[in-house]
């Protein structure tokens, strides 16, 4: 597959959004023609601390990205998305991703902490477009860390990653988040 990763804020100049898009498109004909999936991952940047930016405002600036790329007929098989802290801020996402039929979501981790992560998949529980997750950093760097800076050793570290990974799945398991119906 191919993934791309874009930033964007409520604030990017038009003439660079324009440009970002014109890209994708570029992007997204080139997994076509290759036979790749696409995977789009979308950063929303804002205050880090606001709770109603991540209720709201993340939520909506996603969904308007979504559906302007929708509108340039950027369509990718995946959509890789912050989590959300609750099921109305879900709701705006995933209605933007299933305004195309086929489209998942996957739920990026930016390593926050097991029980943050916990939080946004019990979020998508509802979402009919939530297709499973791309959690790395919250599996891996604080093992990784401790191993390169001589505090842990090599096998308790994999051992340690080991079980924040089957952490992830049972959370997601007990989000009992339904697998999505992407045909």
């Amino acid at each position: 597959f191919a993934k791309v990763l874009v930033r964007h804020r409520a604030d990017v100049p038009r003439e660079v959004f324009d440009n970002q898009l014109a890209k994708l498109a570029e992007l997204q004909q080139w997994c076509s023609t290759v036979n790749r999936p696409f995977v789009l991952e979308v950063l929303i940047s804002g205050p880090e601390t606001d709770p109603a930016f991540d209720r709201e405002g993340r939520p909506r600036l996603l969904a308007e990205f979504i559906r302007s790329a929708y509108g340039r007929k950027i369509v990718p098989q995946f959509w890789k998305i912050e989590g959300v802290p609750d099921a109305a801020a879900m709701r705006i996402v995933d209605e933007a991703i299933c305004e195309e039929r086929g489209v998942g979501q996957l739920i990026l981790g930016k390593g926050a902490g097991l029980e943050t992560v916990g939080t946004w998949f019990e979020s998508a529980r509802g979402a009919v477009s939530a297709a499973g997750f791309a959690i790395g950093r919250t599996v891996y760097w604080d093992a990784a860390r401790e191993f390169l800076l001589g505090r842990m050793a090599a096998d308790d570290a994999v051992h340690q990653m080991a079980a924040n990974y089957l952490t992830v799945i049972e959370l997601w398991r007990r989000a009992q988040v339904p697998a999505p119906d992407l045909g």
